[in-house]
């Protein structure tokens, strides 16, 4: 099977479809698997954390219902042999000429002949994201019609929620929970989580630490995770720098995704300016203790409870929410969900919880009003009468 496609990129990673052979092994390309090649000098450290985090997740019962985890690991076909397989790779390496960031003295090719290790696993199919916006591509659609999709929609979630009460009741959090790695095989499936690159067992504090510090470093807010998560690893000098920009400019000129954050957390009756200075200002105080550890086990609610007004406001739908009772009860959910503070944010067992609730509650609405429609007149055995046909 010639050609493929390049599913996604990163800075030192290619995923494609369909997989390709591992190094000195022949074998079939198959449309149903994935290869994900990850070049650089520390790629078999973060492949081989990825594989370890997937093997714990083998071990859970049921886990094929809410993830999809990689099942092989080894080494990929040099470059010069796997292009000639899938083209789709020139479009992730690019150029010879181009070096990849962080390793100026490297270029791309070479790092994926030196440096390079593949997984291998299942195609998950649709992300969460496109399937969203294939659903709900029409802000201004009549508000029952979003309803009866929306609730459709929220029922493929519930794997996910359970997902996450697994994982943490077996000390992992995903940490990497948004729309693009979350997908969906077919119309008739359930949402599923990929991706476990950046998971880690809670015990391992110096993962998440540094996870938080790349953030900070970066000039965006990053949505997913909670604010007192991202500044939890800043400097002081940091800090003061972030509260003096804050407190002398408006919120928007903060970082990227600043409007994004605002618009959804103003929706929930939060000023995002005055949360972040007092986080800030907590992390300056030396006698607040943050409690790192009960911050890290909240993450992952957190992105899961975003992750739908983010998209709402990327298609123009935030302002319809006020219209219904059933998107207005979700959302009083999801704003449990993202409070900016841990000890106010609802954990994931009680998302859970108050999530089949609002199914159960909404669902059996739905079905009152399919049987109030389908309310005809009914003989006296039972059926229904029919309308005479008119004769042509």
């Amino acid at each position: 099977m010639k050609g493929g496609t390049l599913l996604a990129t990163g800075s030192s990673s290619c995923i494609i479809r369909p997989n390709i052979s591992c190094k000195g092994k022949k074998s079939l390309r198959n449309k149903k698997k994935i290869s994900k090649i990850v070049f650089g000098k520390k790629s078999e450290e973060y492949t081989r954390s990825e594989k370890d985090i997937d093997d714990i997740i083998k071990k859970i019962p049921d886990y094929k219902d809410w993830s999809l985890i990689y099942d092989e690991l080894c080494k990929p076909l040099p470059f010069d042999e796997a292009k000639k397989i899938d083209k789709g790779l020139y479009d992730c390496i690019g150029d010879p000429s181009i070096e990849l960031h962080g390793n100026n003295n490297s270029k791309k090719r070479d790092l994926f002949d030196k440096h390079s290790i593949m997984l291998t696993g299942d195609y998950g199919g649709e992300t969460l994201e496109s399937y969203f916006e294939k659903q709900f591509d029409d802000p201004d659609e009549n508000i029952k019609n979003i309803e009866k999709k929306f609730l459709d929609f929220m029922k493929k979630l519930d794997k996910l929620f359970n997902g996450l009460v697994k994982l943490k009741d077996n000390g992992i959090s995903h940490l990497d929970i948004k729309s693009n790695n979350i997908v969906i095989k077919d119309e008739n499936s359930n949402f599923k989580f990929i991706d476990f690159g950046l998971s880690a067992k809670y015990s391992n504090l110096k993962h998440f630490k540094q996870r938080a510090k790349n953030e900070a470093n970066t000039k965006r807010i990053y949505l997913y995770y909670p604010p007192e998560f991202l500044f939890s690893q800043s400097s002081d000098k940091d800090l003061k720098d972030m509260k003096k920009t804050l407190e002398t400019k408006t919120f928007e000129e903060f970082r990227n995704h600043a409007n994004t954050y605002k618009t959804i957390q103003t929706y929930f009756n939060r000023n995002p300016k005055r949360s972040f200075i007092s986080i800030i200002n907590n992390y300056l105080d030396g006698n607040w203790n943050s409690n790192f550890n009960e911050i890290i086990k909240k993450i992952d609610v957190y992105s899961l409870g975003i992750l739908i007004p983010i998209l709402f406001y990327n298609n123009d739908l935030l302002d319809r929410v006020k219209e219904s009772e059933l998107l207005t009860n979700f959302f009083e959910l999801f704003n449990l969900m993202v409070s900016s503070y841990w000890y106010a944010r609802i954990d994931i067992e009680n998302a859970y919880i108050l999530y089949k609730g609002l199914i159960e509650k909404f669902s059996k609405k739905s079905k009152k009003t399919f049987k109030k429609k389908s309310n005809k007149k009914k003989t006296l055995k039972g059926g229904y009468k029919r309308k005479k046909s008119r004769k042509k």
